[in-house]
């Protein structure tokens, strides 16, 4: 829900599941510029860091560390969506074998 932040700025809390992410509302913090990504919520906004998130109204519970997802081109991706890939079926060529990274996507990559 919304609560009223310092300022009568409204802050959305955690439990809020809006369509949009929460824009960082409050002007009287200082955050750091140091990047490891949370995703916040139940549809996985994304904040620079725990204090990013923390000024958008997300407790540290409602957050988790974004996954690193390969950046090699040997990694064909089919879907970067989860949700796409529980529904996705597809083969790969010879040589490959597939692959299914949560928070990343799924596709094609060389068998090891």
């Amino acid at each position: 829900g919304l609560s009223a932040g310092d300022g009568g700025q409204q802050v959305f809390g955690a439990e809020s599941c809006a369509s949009e992410c929460p824009k960082v509302l409050k002007d009287d913090v200082i955050c750091t510029m140091d990047y490891s990504p949370k995703l916040c919520g139940c549809n996985d906004c994304e904040y620079s860091n725990s204090c990013w998130a923390a000024t958008a109204g997300f407790a540290p519970a409602a957050c988790r560390d974004k996954p690193r997802c390969p950046e090699s081109s040997d990694f064909f991706f089919m879907s970067e969506s989860d949700e796409m890939c529980s529904l996705l079926r597809f083969g790969c060529k010879v040589g490959q074998e597939p692959f299914f990274i949560t928070g990343c996507g799924c596709g094609c990559k060389p068998k090891q």
